[in-house]
């Protein structure tokens, strides 16, 4: 993670935990056996279906916007005196996330940034994230206990006019009730890269 916001993360998720963590899309088989999220023709059945709806609801709440909602969360979150308000941002993502996430890993999955972590950023840069495409593709050779997944999304980044794309790639094991339990081996270096060198210049 970049040092320029390393401290940004460490408070959000620092004042989260502070507050206290409580308790379809459609398919398309490509050649290669992935899917896509931008086209609709064909739907998996049982389990499988649902491991990828969980990833694919995650993944799209990780990289469309910040919308108008999240952008008022952050800046009550970080507003001086009597307007300050951390209640509205945790509340945001105990809505959105909590329900796709295994219970007794919710709060690590909060304090180790799996939660607007790119949004963050794009809030921070003035950017507007979207996923142009999402792939999600089942690793048979993963955890036998758990399903186990790689992901592709291709995200446009857009600021004054200008939209540039980058490829964000990763793993995201889910337990037995379709719930994500870990993620791991991210690649996000152009996406992060990207947003970062125009707010540095």
């Amino acid at each position: 993670m970049n040092k320029t916001f390393l401290p940004f993360v460490v408070l959000a998720s620092f004042m989260l935990l502070a507050a206290g963590c409580s308790d379809s899309s459609s398919e398309t088989n490509q050649n290669s056996g992935e899917e896509s999220s931008t086209v609709s023709t064909e739907k998996d059945s049982g389990s499988v279906s649902k491991d990828k709806e969980t990833i694919r609801t995650y993944l799209e709440y990780e990289f469309t916007g910040p919308t108008k909602e999240l952008s008022q969360a952050y800046e009550k979150f970080y507003a001086d005196g009597s307007d300050r308000d951390r209640s509205i941002l945790k509340t945001y993502i105990d809505d959105h996330y909590k329900p796709l996430v295994a219970e007794n890993d919710y709060p690590e999955f909060v304090n180790v940034g799996h939660v607007l972590e790119w949004l963050g950023m794009a809030q921070r840069t003035g950017y507007e994230l979207k996923p142009a495409d999402i792939r999600i593709v089942k690793d048979e050779s993963g955890m036998k206990d758990a399903y186990t997944y790689t992901f592709q999304v291709r995200v446009e980044y857009s600021k004054e006019g200008k939209t540039d794309t980058a490829m964000v790639t990763g793993n995201i094991h889910l337990n037995e009730n379709n719930r994500i339990s870990l993620i791991g081996n991210v690649s996000d270096r152009s996406l992060r890269s990207g947003m970062l060198s125009s707010f540095k210049n």
